[in-house]
């Protein structure tokens, strides 16, 4: 059994391991940063932790929208770098078993993004590759 943070970008849900997520927080301040790249929103400050904070919508094709109180910070750890993402609701989080995870079909529009698929009560979760939202 993995167990996997849920959260909702758009009308999808989309997971990532709880192994990656180090906190979810409500959204504080974000100071931007010049020149940066458009899914770069600035950085932050968690407890002396300064972090850059990216909307990875435009990175899994999803349209913006307006900011809601459900709106979330998520601090992912990928390895030996630390992001917070932007997720406009955060769902919780799931215990999968390996029979209800397929691997993503070759023609996804977001390719090597998404990492599984996770079939969950008829529906399609998928799973973000924290690594690849740093490069």
């Amino acid at each position: 059994m993995e167990e996997y943070v849920v959260f909702t970008l758009g009308d999808r849900k989309y997971a990532i391991a709880l192994s990656n997520v180090v906190e979810i927080l409500l959204p504080g301040s974000v100071y931007p940063i010049p020149n940066s790249a458009t899914n770069v929103l600035g950085l932050t400050n968690i407890r002396g932790n300064i972090l850059p904070v990216l909307d990875i919508k435009p990175l899994l094709g999803e349209k913006e929208n307006s900011s809601s109180e459900l709106m979330r910070h998520v601090w992912i750890r990928t390895g030996s770098e630390d992001i917070v993402i932007v997720v406009d609701k955060v769902d919780g989080i799931k215990r999968v078993s390996e029979e209800d995870v397929a691997q993503p079909p070759e023609d996804l529009t977001v390719g090597k993004r998404i990492k599984k698929v996770i079939l969950a009560n008829n529906d399609l979760i998928l799973v973000v590759d924290p690594l690849d939202l740093v490069r």
